[in-house]
């Protein structure tokens, strides 16, 4: 303790500015080449309020998050978003098939709040045998987020019926921080086989022409918001393709039904 005495901060610096730089992470999206994604103070923060406030992450809150910190997910919904909260991360070793359960009886041991995985070990999950089905019995346990891939309604629906929880199904990018849409967890936002709703952007759904698709049409999803990252590093020419005036565009192809729930084509 002594000679952490000088470490922490009750607040930031008087000298940081919210367009200072705070993280550079390296993506290749859909591409072979990676691309550094900066990230400001600012953006940062706009996601850690953000995460706070949707998933009711508080000083009590413990949450079991297995994804590596190289990966936007791994970081920001790990040691970022506990140490900006108060709340406890929990780090289990290498999931896999073999290695499934063992997060699990993780989950319920340290009666954990929040469980932050991806759709690959749900699908492990789902074939687990049945003493596995009170993993998140404890009260304690708030809901299952499933983040960076599709996931499919069939696997979706298995695992919130056998294991009695709440999955959350989130989009977002490197580029947006972290999330940028969520599926749940309340239920007027929670609709399976669905990426939810945005918070915290604006969303457009464009032609190739750069103009509005009507309900149920595909378009390129495209995004705007605070909390948008600043540019590719060291990429001019990266960052002036993706976007039109202030909007992003994802290069994902998705639709939007009636009541306002987003489908990724």
């Amino acid at each position: 303790p002594a000679m952490l005495a000088g470490f922490y901060r009750t607040e930031a610096p008087s000298t940081a500015q919210d367009s200072d730089q705070a993280l550079i992470l390296f993506t290749s999206g859909t591409t072979s080449t990676p691309k550094g994604v900066c990230i400001s103070r600012g953006a940062l923060a706009i996601q850690m309020e953000l995460l706070q406030r949707r998933f009711s992450v508080d000083t009590e809150s413990r949450i079991v998050n297995h994804l590596p910190f190289h990966h936007s997910d791994g970081l920001n919904q790990g040691p970022l978003l506990t140490f900006v909260s108060g709340a406890e991360v929990i780090r289990p070793e290498a999931v896999n098939m073999q290695s499934v359960g063992e997060m699990l009886d993780l989950v319920y041991q340290r009666k954990a709040t929040h469980l932050i995985t991806v759709p690959t070990v749900l699908s492990m999950m789902d074939r687990l045998s049945p003493e596995y089905d009170d993993s998140f019995s404890d009260d304690a346990f708030q809901f299952v987020e499933s983040t960076a891939g599709p996931l499919e309604p069939g696997l979706w629906s298995r695992i919130e019926e056998r294991f009695r929880v709440r999955v959350v199904n989130c989009y977002g990018l490197t580029e947006t921080v972290c999330e940028a849409m969520y599926c749940g967890p309340s239920d007027d936002s929670h609709r399976i086989g669905t990426i939810g709703k945005p918070d915290g952007f604006e969303v457009r759904l464009v032609d190739e022409n750069g103009a509005d698709m009507a309900v149920g049409e595909v378009g390129e999803l495209w995004l705007r918001g605070p909390g948008m990252f600043s540019g590719y590093f060291g990429n001019e020419a990266a960052t002036a393709e993706v976007f039109v005036d202030d909007w992003f565009r994802t290069g994902d192809l998705a639709t939007c039904d009636a009541d306002g729930f987003y489908q990724i084509a």
